[in-house]
């Protein structure tokens, strides 16, 4: 298992698995320790709501109003358990076997598992052009459901695939060069 991280980064940058039969990139998808704080207290909090809101319809007292207000209390909880299993404890994970390659999410996939061939892989290459992510309608903002992110991407047929969400210019280029040197992919088709 190789670490990138240099010295002074905190200890959730991507790492790499290299095997006899694959080569795996786990990349978790937090960016910072504070926006893991943020999304606990989040989940904490919806969670004591929640059951206070369980326990009111249960009971049948309203304490804070009609049973609407607590069920959508309940509703809210959707997107926080969304937001948390994504942001705070999610990872992305590229695994390259002998001719393909699979990008996938843990600990909940939704239904992201998304698998290429590599022949038809081409250019290999870091997006250097910088994402808006500020856009919330933007098809890369991270924040959307299923939205292209990363800043690796390759060409696979006439549509760019993406991956490598928040990973700095330096952690991606680290990543083409043992791709490169791993052999699972061809010289050819990355990029410099």
């Amino acid at each position: 298992m190789t670490d990138l991280r240099a010295d002074d980064q905190p200890p959730f940058r991507p790492t790499i698995e290299q095997g006899n039969t694959h080569l795996r990139i786990i990349n978790p998808l937090a960016t910072s320790q504070q926006s893991k704080l943020h999304l606990t207290a989040l989940l904490i909090i919806w969670v004591l709501g929640a059951g206070f809101s369980l326990a009111a319809l249960v009971m049948g007292k309203r304490f804070l109003g009609p049973a609407f207000v607590h069920v959508g209390w309940l509703g809210v909880g959707i997107p926080v358990l969304w937001a948390y299993s994504r942001f705070a404890i999610g990872s992305e994970v590229i695994t390259f076997r002998e001719n393909s390659l699979t990008i996938s999410r843990r600990p909940i996939p939704l239904g992201c598992r998304r698998r290429f061939d590599l022949s038809k892989a081409r250019h290999f290459r870091v997006d250097t052009t910088g994402l808006r992510v500020l856009d919330g309608r933007h098809r890369r903002n991270p924040l959307r459901w299923r939205g292209e992110q990363g800043l690796i991407l390759f060409d696979y047929g006439l549509k760019p695939v993406r991956f490598g969400v928040g990973l700095t210019t330096t952690e991606a280029r680290q990543i083409l060069s043992v791709l490169r040197e791993s052999g699972r992919v061809e010289a050819g088709q990355i990029d410099a």
